[in-house]
């Protein structure tokens, strides 16, 4: 089983994978985006969240 299979298939690991990408990526997507779009906090953190989840588990489907 390749590495990348490993990371997305083992539950514990997957689930430490989201949650350090939507905490680290939070910090750092969710302002810039506010700035550029003039949205809210809460209205960037929801489009966050489901497009960092969505890429995620498309990742998780190829490998």
């Amino acid at each position: 089983m390749t590495t990348c299979r490993m990371l997305y298939t083992r539950p514990n690991t997957y689930t430490h994978i989201v949650d350090r990408v939507l905490t680290r990526g939070k910090s750092h997507v969710v302002p810039r985006i506010m700035e550029q779009t003039g949205l809210d906090e809460k209205a960037i953190t929801i489009l966050f969240t489901f497009t960092a989840c969505e890429d995620l588990m498309v990742n998780r489907e190829l490998a």
